[in-house]
This record gives structure tokens, C-alpha cells and sequence, in this order.
């Protein structure tokens, strides 16, 4: 028996939520940076220092991570081993060199550019945190949520926390290569929309008054808002399924 879905969805027309804030001057400023760093402090720094506000300077570090972090293939397919340590500080000092290496070698996985990320909001002020749950994307929609691991950020400005995933924003692996894909629209995304393909381990980080449940979150359509160029206004939460032979 192979289960039939039906995903609901209207006439998708209009420009997502995060696109309605003009960031052509901040993302032509990133563009255009070519600066190395070793630190990843003095880079946030530079980056964010002509802008004012903590949206802009939010936005500044996505796209630098997105622009410049390739995502680690062979880190994926084979990670080292989990780390044991006998105190904080022999943690913090690991996390500080995993850091520089991302920022050196310029490439990790998720749990790297979120990081870094942070780091990167820490260093100018900006309330941020590492979110760690479950994903699906285009390629595995269905499947078990628990096989794959995911982490990304939220970050606060305005008063309010908002969701970004650098690491997609990144681009997207074809087989066993990475291809850089710019994708805004994981900045900023409506929190409805995020939990179509996000579940953090903590349902506070869905920012959403009703949270999707771990049963509910394989069953709900899988909707592409990450890239500009195939815009959306809003989509049916439903998924009809149906057992067919």
C-alpha cells in the first residue's frame, strides 16, 4: 500500500515576507567584500559597520556566510567522531578552533555555519541563538524526520526573534557536490512557512502559537520558499492522504 498525496496549494503569485524589506544595499556591500578574517568577531566588525540597524546587520552576516561558506560534503557523508570533554572550558576552546577552521578553510556543515553565525552576531550585539531539530527537504520530504539532524539561528530584532538558515541559504547538494545557489528566502521566512521543513528539538523555536507536532510535520506539503525567483503568497496547511494500491 503506497500512500497517495495531495497537496493543497492556491495560486502562488506574491513575494515572501522577507522580500518586502529592500536589502539591495546590504547585499550589494557583502558582494562586494573580499576581506579575509582569521577572527570571526573582527569580521562580523567590518561587515556590519556601515549598518545601523540589528535587521540590516543580520542580513549582512546570512549573506556573507551564504556567499562565502561552502557546505562540507565530506564532513556529511563521513563525520568525526563526537568529542568528550572534562569541563566547559575544554569545550569552548574546541568550538573556538572548529570556528577558525570554518572561517579559514571556509566550508562546514550545519552545525558550522550556525555557529559561526552566532559568533558573528555576538560580536556586534545581536541576540542570537544555535537552533538544533530535524529537516526535510525536496529530496527526502517523507521520510523519517529523525534522519536527518539539522541546526540553524534565530536571531532578535524589532523585539521579536526571527528564523534564518544560512546553511541552505548556502546552496544545495547535488549528489556529492555542493552548488552554490544564493536562496534569500531563508532569511526571515514566516514561521508557518519555516516549520514546513524545520522542527527544533524546543517547539519555542517554531515561534508559532500552535506548534507542529513530530506526528504532523512529515504530513504537511513541502513548499519551496527559499528562492526569489518562484515567489509565494501563502499556501494550504492540509495534506490529504489517501491509501491506494
Amino acid at each position: 500500500m503506497k500512500p497517495l498525496l495531495t497537496l493543497i496549494l492556491p495560486c502562488l503569485l506574491s513575494l515572501t515576507a522577507a522580500a518586502q524589506f529592500d536589502y539591495s544595499k546590504v547585499d550589494g556591500f557583502v558582494a562586494q567584500f573580499e576581506q579575509d578574517y582569521t577572527d570571526a568577531a573582527d569580521l562580523a566588525r567590518q561587515l556590519t559597520q556601515p549598518f545601523d540597524s540589528a535587521q540590516t546587520k543580520a542580513r549582512a552576516i546570512f549573506m556573507w556566510l551564504a556567499h562565502n561558506v561552502r557546505y562540507d560534503v565530506d564532513k556529511f557523508r563521513n563525520p568525526p567522531p563526537s568529542p568528550r570533554f572534562h569541563s566547559k572550558a575544554e569545550a569552548a576552546e574546541w568550538q573556538e578552533k572548529e570556528l577558525r577552521k570554518t572561517l579559514k578553510n571556509k566550508k562546514g556543515v550545519c552545525a558550522d555555519y550556525s555557529r559561526l553565525c552566532k559568533q558573528m552576531c555576538d560580536a556586534v550585539g545581536l541576540e542570537c541563538e544555535v537552533v538544533s531539530g530535524d529537516a526535510r527537504d525536496f529530496y527526502r520530504p517523507y521520510k523519517n524526520i529523525h534522519d536527518n539532524p539539522h541546526a540553524w539561528n534565530a536571531v532578535k530584532w524589532g523585539g521579536k526573534w526571527h528564523l534564518l538558515d544560512a546553511t541552505w541559504g548556502a546552496g544545495y547538494l547535488d549528489g556529492s557536490k555542493f552548488v552554490r545557489r544564493i536562496s534569500t528566502g531563508y532569511f526571515d521566512a514566516p514561521p508557518a512557512w519555516f516549520a514546513q521543513n524545520h522542527l527544533p528539538d524546543d517547539d519555542k523555536w517554531q515561534l508559532l502559537e500552535s506548534p507542529v507536532s513530530k506526528k504532523d510535520f512529515p504530513d504537511q506539503p513541502i513548499v519551496n520558499f527559499g528562492q526569489d525567483e518562484y515567489p509565494l503568497l501563502d499556501f494550504s496547511q492540509k495534506v490529504e492522504r489517501e491509501d491506494r494500491q
